[in-house]
């Protein structure tokens, strides 16, 4: 079964002239205002304050819902705003710790600016995050598996014990990323900027470097076992300190899985 891939709603709500209301009974009351007029279920774990005069309620929705929701604002002329993809990186900076809640596969992230933003424990599962920029971003015990991070801008980033099964990386830029102790089986780095990437104690089996530029990274006491790169490459990852008796080195060019 295909799902359509999902996008961060943000559904704004003027209250100025509700402000003898709570923030906790306005929050409630949108909430059963859009479950009765639709088919959405808005989970109300995830709300918050985004000011005083204002609540963003964030919520995730396929681009068939996300259409009825807008549908349901205008035919009803209430006093919502709708916006789609409004500010994705502020709606996780203020999720903070809670930012795990979003458990959706398949989220459309593309170009998104999440640098220097925390999203430890974050799930993008599938995740579509071409070019994005994570510099500096924390995602550490993040679960990126099947996750396309191709092109992303990654410098600096962390992703300690982070889950990267069969993620795409082709092209991304890692240079000076933390990848200590993260689950990378079957990951692609084809063509990557690895330069000064810390692989410590990584799993890597199966992973793929075809033309990756490793030039002082760190794979010392990292899973190798059966990954794969050039020939070419060979020396390099001998300097980079990978056990080079468990990896495949091919010397004619392959096509791209």
């Amino acid at each position: 079964m295909t799902h359509s891939p999902h996008s961060v709603v943000s559904l704004q709500v003027e209250i100025m002239l509700h402000a003898h209301k709570s923030m906790s009974d306005l929050v409630s009351e949108v909430r059963a205002e859009i479950m009765e007029g639709t088919s959405l279920n808005v989970p109300e774990e995830i709300d918050w304050s985004l000011n005083r005069t204002r609540i963003c309620v964030p919520f995730l929705l396929s681009p068939e819902q996300a259409e009825e929701l807008r549908s349901f604002i205008e035919d009803y002329h209430t006093p919502f705003s709708f916006k789609q993809f409004v500010n994705v990186k502020e709606i996780y900076r203020r999720l903070g710790n809670q930012v795990h809640l979003i458990r959706r596969e398949g989220l459309s992230l593309e170009r998104v600016d999440f640098s220097e933003t925390d999203l430890r424990s974050a799930y993008l599962v599938k995740a579509k995050l071409r070019n994005a920029d994570l510099f500096k971003a924390d995602l550490g015990g993040a679960n990126l598996e099947l996750a396309d991070l191709s092109h992303a801008f990654l410098q600096r980033a962390i992703f300690t014990f982070a889950k990267l099964r069969d993620a795409i990386l082709e092209k991304a830029n890692l240079e000076n990323a933390n990848l200590q102790d993260a689950d990378l089986p079957g990951a692609y780095f084809g063509k990557a900027i690895l330069r000064n990437t810390e692989f410590q104690r990584a799993d890597l089996t199966g992973a793929d470097f075809e033309y990756a530029e490793i030039s002082g990274a760190d794979f010392s006491k990292a899973v190798m076992e059966g990954a794969r790169a050039h020939e070419s490459q060979r020396k390099a990852f001998e300097e980079a300190d990978a056990d080079i008796s468990q990896m495949t080195f091919f010397s004619k060019a392959r096509r791209r899985r």
